[in-house]
């Protein structure tokens, strides 16, 4: 961005360093008076660019050759409802494997996350957990750990939860 302005600003010098340079050598009143109207004009132009590439971003809300009505895909609908399960139990798998981890400062495997999607009205979309299995290393920590965390991420998650 400052290399934006640097460059806009040399542009306005160099145009009036050019312009005034033209006004001194001319002779002629009327060269003079176009030489001085050209310079305007450029330097406007050079003013306005930074102005004007604001607006390339915008969409082209006049261009009215495009439909402006999209039609209900349920595919589509598919497909983002697959998306939000699989980023949700992702995430979700982050943050057990993390708080296993902070509990019993073992890493757990894996985590298996068994869910569905609950879609009564098409437009609210819940992820429901039905089951969540803990696959935990040879080297485990005692049972009365696992029970700690499982009745822990039961209270919270509300499913059932296994830890192997």
């Amino acid at each position: 961005m400052i290399e934006g302005l640097r460059q806009w600003a040399f542009a306005l010098v160099l145009t009036a360093m050019i312009g005034s340079l033209a006004v001194a050598i001319s002779n002629s009143q009327n060269l003079k008076k176009y030489i001085k109207f050209t310079c305007a004009l450029i330097a406007l132009a050079v003013m306005i660019a930074p102005i004007s590439s604001l607006f390339r971003g915008l969409p082209d809300i006049f261009n009215f050759n495009q439909a402006t009505q999209t039609v209900y895909n349920p595919e589509l609908d598919f497909n983002l409802q697959r998306i939000i399960i699989e980023k949700s139990e992702e995430m979700l798998g982050r943050r057990i494997s993390a708080l296993v981890e902070q509990k019993t400062g073992i890493k757990p495997e894996f985590i298996y996350i068994y869910s569905n999607i609950n879609n009564n009205t098409g437009a609210d979309v819940q992820v429901d957990i039905e089951k969540i299995i803990i696959n935990m290393p040879e080297r485990a920590v005692s049972s009365a750990d696992f029970g700690e965390i499982q009745e822990y991420l039961k209270e919270i998650l509300e499913c059932e939860i296994i830890i192997e």
